[in-house]
């Protein structure tokens, strides 16, 4: 069934309508809505999109570089950390506890 409609190129009329229909809806809006307001706090107010510049992100940037430093800063001290697990001055001396009885338990 779904092969037949495919050759018979319903499928194709079907996206090619739904895709003019979305387009003529969107022109319609468009041009329906007077002018852009200017502030972003009128046009919260009025329900429509508001547009978001670098002022109203600034935290979320923050936020991205903080993450950023402290992944970089971990990635660091892993790095010094093995280095360091390398050189036997460096790393702490291994003791081996022997107990005094002879059973393994």
């Amino acid at each position: 069934m779904k092969q037949r409609l495919l050759e018979a190129g319903l499928v194709k009329h079907w996206m090619d309508d739904l895709i003019a229909t979305a387009s003529r809806a969107a022109r319609a809006l468009s041009s329906s809505r007077a002018a852009l307001p200017t502030t972003p706090s009128e046009e919260a107010g009025s329900g429509g999109l508001v547009v978001l510049g670098v002022e109203q992100l600034q935290g979320a940037f923050y936020l991205l570089f903080l993450g950023a430093l402290l992944g970089f800063l971990l990635l660091v001290g892993e790095t010094l950390m093995m280095a360091a697990s390398k050189f036997p001055r460096w790393s702490r001396p291994h003791t081996v506890l022997k107990s005094s009885s002879s059973s393994p338990f």
